[in-house]
């Protein structure tokens, strides 16, 4: 509903599965799958799903400036499905719902309104420890490979521009306590310390 079939020029997208290559090879038990969809809205992204596809927006693609910085999304994106994050977050939210039921004796109403907000900011927690992980493994994949780390931090740091605007608009105030990914600052530190 949201993703539509991509718009990349052939030969980039032949160069990049070329290049992505690699890492997929590097993990085959986690059978990884690339497929590229123009993003709209969602802008330049990138995300795993559970049975180890993952997802590149072309706008992400577009605006990578090396080869090497989507290949360092791919391995953030790969440690996601290492680790098993979206199966957990599933495991996760099934037991924090399980959890507002055992209290309030129902998922509705009132207890809604009260447990909702801790709920949403437990979650978001989880989600922030997810995406450290995935950095953490990408760093060290990266490294592993002789491949320069700054790459992450350089997309990250062009994504984190184009997203600015927007968070401005939604209200800067409170987008920090409500994003699902630590700081970008905190994340490009980590990264650019290894050039």
């Amino acid at each position: 509903l949201i993703l539509k079939p991509s718009q990349l020029d052939p030969e980039l997208e032949r160069r990049m599965r070329n290049h992505l290559q690699k890492a997929i090879d590097d993990h085959p038990a986690e059978r990884i799958t690339v497929i590229f969809r123009k993003g709209g809205r969602i802008g330049p992204n990138a995300f795993a799903l559970p049975d180890g596809q993952i997802i590149f927006t072309d706008e992400m693609i577009r605006i990578a400036e090396h080869d090497d910085e989507v290949l360092s999304v791919m391995a953030h994106e790969i440690g996601h499905v290492v680790h098993r994050h979206g199966m957990r977050r599933v495991v996760q939210d099934s037991l924090l719902s399980f959890a507002i039921l055992s209290l309030t004796g129902d998922a509705s109403g009132v207890s809604e309104l009260f447990l909702g907000l801790p709920a949403v900011l437990t979650e978001l927690a989880y989600s922030r420890a997810f995406e450290r992980e995935a950095d953490r493994f990408a760093l060290n994949y990266l490294k592993s490979r002789s491949i320069p780390v700054h790459h992450f931090a350089d997309i990250l740091t062009r994504i984190s521009k184009i997203d600015e605007p927007r968070k401005e608009q939604s209200g800067k105030k409170w987008s920090n306590y409500l994003t699902t990914h630590p700081p970008t600052q905190e994340r490009v530190k980590a990264f650019a310390g290894e050039r």
